[in-house]
This record gives structure tokens, sequence and C-alpha cells, in this order.
């Protein structure tokens, strides 16, 4: 992963943090406000006016986003915009009440608001 931005460091050496990330990971590029990459769980967790790229999905202006590198799960948060960059069926879990999260697998064929 290429982050740059102004660094930080955690209490714990396993914890990075970023403020104004630009990334250019194995699987996506995003832009945000901050990010903070647990080394140990290979946890990405980027906030404030997220962009976020796959191959797959593209996610504009979310609160949040966490992308999990062992299971390849996104999940955004907030009230964000997004568009399918390749044919994936979106599930509307929670009918027509407010969505605030979109869970996605990378591979998978689905993607889930709730």
């Amino acid at each position: 992963m290429l982050a740059s931005g102004f660094n930080s460091y955690s209490q714990t050496t396993s914890t990075i943090t970023t403020e104004n990330a630009s990334i250019q990971g194995d699987y996506y590029t995003a832009e945000a406000g901050k990010m903070v990459y647990d080394q140990d769980n290979k946890i990405t967790e980027l906030t404030g006016d997220v962009y976020f790229v796959t191959n797959a999905i593209e996610i504009n202006d979310a609160d949040k986003v966490v992308f999990n590198e062992e299971t390849k799960e996104i999940t955004a948060h907030g009230n964000f915009t997004w568009r399918m960059r390749i044919p994936i069926e979106v599930v509307d879990t929670n009918g027509a009440k407010t969505r605030s999260m979109m869970r996605y697998k990378l591979g998978d064929d689905k993607a889930y608001l709730e």
C-alpha cells in the first residue's frame, strides 16, 4: 500500500495514521481526510469525505469506508453516492428505510444496502 499525506504514529506500533491521505492499495485507490491502518488485522479505515474505487465499485463522499484485506470486505457508511463498475446485483435489505451503509466483498456478485 502506498499512502501519502501527513503521518503520525499511535501508541501501538501496529497502527499507522495518515491525515489527508491519498492511497494506492493492491485492490483499491482512495482519498480521505484521514486513514488509520491496523497492520495486525490488515484493516484500513478511511474517514472524512472518502473517495474509494476498485475494479467493481466506486464510492464518493462517504463519511467512512472500511476495507478488510483478509476478507476483502468493503463497508461504506454515511451519506454517500456509489456506482457499480461491473454487473453486480444490489440487494436492499431494509426496504424504504434510510440507507446509511453498504457492504460488498470483492469478487461477489451482490452488494448490500443497509
